[in-house]
């Protein structure tokens, strides 16, 4: 068995192990959410398109549902601005799968929603601060094509 396919049945046994955690926590979500979203950059790795398409979307799914029961939690708004960012790159003739899936956004929501994060950061202390700068940086210099600013 290779790594991958090892890795693949940990996903589960950790999500499982989440599940049975404080629902009431506003991490009980954003972590699932969070593994999900690493499974999707991993499955693009090794061209794994359609599952990682499926792991945006229950990422998607589960950030959306816990922003709505705590909207002020910083960590979700990290992540759901990449995501709304992500989507905001799909071209217009590939539109229609966004929103089949359920999921909408742009780069400039995106982007609003991180530097939401990176405002909290500099006057909390935030365990996320280093990783919502690098998603700052990557929005800038990828998504915007403002590699100046995003060097800053």
């Amino acid at each position: 068995m290779d790594t991958y396919e090892k890795l693949k049945q940990n996903k589960e046994l950790r999500l499982s192990a989440i599940r049975r955690g404080d629902d009431q926590s506003p991490y009980y979500l954003y972590t699932q959410a969070d593994i999900h979203l690493q499974w999707a950059i991993t499955r693009v790795k090794f061209e794994d398109y359609f599952q990682a398409v499926m792991e945006i979307k229950r990422a998607f799914s589960l950030l959306s549902k816990n922003e709505e029961l705590f909207p002020d939690f910083m960590p979700n708004k990290k992540n759901l601005g990449l995501l709304h960012a992500l989507i905001g790159t799909v071209p217009d003739q590939y539109r229609w799968g966004v929103k089949l899936l359920g999921m909408s956004g742009t780069i400039a929501q995106g982007r609003s929603e991180i530097e939401e994060v990176l405002s909290y950061a500099r006057s909390n202390d935030f365990v996320f601060r280093d990783e919502a700068y690098v998603m700052y940086a990557y929005l800038l210099l990828h998504l915007e094509n403002k590699g100046e600013e995003a060097g800053r």
